[in-house]
């Protein structure tokens, strides 16, 4: 028998951006967290998707929630992930990201906003693990390096993406996550 659980738009735009954005992650808070693990991920992308839906796009959970009940509504069996990737959903989460990714960078005061609620986030999922602590410096690094990178780009603005793994932005080598973390961190006074 399976567990019915409730519809939770949140949850949704968390798999798709941990599905992208996950490397991002670890590069900027490791060392600075407990061990990122499956579960610290789970509770930071869930409190990030909450940010994002109510800073950005408080329409997502409707949007998201008619594309469901269309595909339930033809007979088609919907998982999180093919609702993510299919065309509905990633326009909606584009809709939804694309303040993030091309708009202006995310002010002081909502940075602190997001440290807040990613810190005092209750989404365990099951799971015991420790609480977040998300300072400013590193929110500011994390929302930076999504802004950057190319495949979320490419993705956002539709274009195929760029041949080779360095180009399309991957972080495969330890040299590209040094060069990112050079170009986003701030200035010395």
């Amino acid at each position: 028998m399976s567990r019915q659980t409730a519809f939770d738009p949140a949850r949704l735009l968390a798999l798709f951006l941990y599905a992208h954005a996950s490397g991002l992650a670890v590069t900027t808070f490791a060392g600075t967290q407990p061990p990122i693990d499956a579960a610290w991920m789970k509770r930071f992308f869930h409190a990030l998707a909450e940010f994002l839906i109510d800073y950005f796009d408080p329409a997502f959970p409707a949007r998201i929630a008619t594309t469901y009940a269309e595909a339930a509504a033809h007979g088609h069996t919907v998982s999180s992930v093919s609702l993510m990737s299919g065309t509905a959903g990633r326009t909606s989460a584009r809709l939804c990201l694309s303040p993030l990714i091309a708009g202006p960078p995310i002010s002081p005061g909502a940075l602190a906003t997001f440290c807040s609620r990613a810190n005092a986030a209750d989404y365990h999922d099951g799971v015991a693990s420790p609480p977040l602590r998300v300072g400013l410096i590193e929110a500011e690094r994390f929302f930076t390096l999504v802004r950057q990178t190319p495949r979320l780009r490419c993705w956002l603005d539709d274009t195929p993406e760029p041949a080779t793994p360095r180009d399309r932005g991957e972080l495969i080598h330890l040299e590209d996550i040094a060069d990112l973390l050079v170009a986003v961190q701030p200035a010395a006074p």
